[in-house]
């Protein structure tokens, strides 16, 4: 750990998250590491949270694993689902807009 840098519960879950996402992909740490240009190492510092993602490095992991980077922040399995299922498709998107507004005006 570099000095002066701390380590949140946020940045532990974040990485088990993108752990996660690593193992559903079928990647191995080294596979998704070298896919990113990191070392084995740096890629298992992030999952383990000893260091915190920035955005930037959150939206490449979510790009090399194909996911929507969403899927790197939310704890909850369905929503997990959901997001991947609707992937960056915008019509997709659009239609659970729409399904969503019509749920809240309760048409």
């Amino acid at each position: 750990m570099r000095q002066g840098q701390v380590i949140t519960p946020e940045d532990q879950q974040v990485g088990g998250l993108l752990r996660e996402a690593r193992l559903r992909t079928g990647l191995t740490q080294h596979e998704l590491a070298a896919r990113l240009g990191w070392s084995p190492d740096t890629l298992a510092s992030y999952e383990t949270g000893r260091r915190g993602l920035r955005v930037a490095q959150l939206l490449e992991v979510a790009r090399a694993l194909d996911v929507p980077p969403a899927t790197l922040l939310v704890t909850d399995p369905q929503a997990i689902t959901v997001l991947q299922r609707l992937g960056s498709n915008s019509e997709r998107w659009g239609q659970v807009l729409l399904f969503l507004e019509a749920l809240e005006t309760g048409d």
